[in-house]
C-alpha cells in the first residue's frame, strides 16, 4: 500500500511540475510526451536516475 501511495504522489508531483512550467529534472519543457514517458517510468518503480536519463535522451531527440 505504501508503494502505491509513493507512486501516486510521485506522479502528482511530476504532473504539477509539468503543468506549472518547471521540471523536477531541471530541463526545459518542449515535448510533453517525454514527461509522460518519464512519469510511466517512475510509476513502474524504475530507479529515478534511469528515468531521468531516459527523459533527457527523449528531450535531446525531440527538442534538439
Amino acid at each position: 500500500m505504501k508503494t502505491i501511495i509513493k507512486k501516486v504522489m510521485a506522479g502528482a508531483i511530476l504532473s504539477s511540475a509539468v503543468l506549472g512550467g518547471t521540471a523536477s529534472a531541471g530541463v526545459p519543457i518542449c515535448d510533453p510526451t517525454c514527461y509522460v514517458i518519464y512519469n510511466q517510468c517512475m510509476a513502474r518503480g524504475t530507479l529515478p536516475a534511469l528515468c531521468e536519463s531516459a527523459l533527457r535522451q527523449c528531450l535531446d531527440d525531440h527538442c534538439g
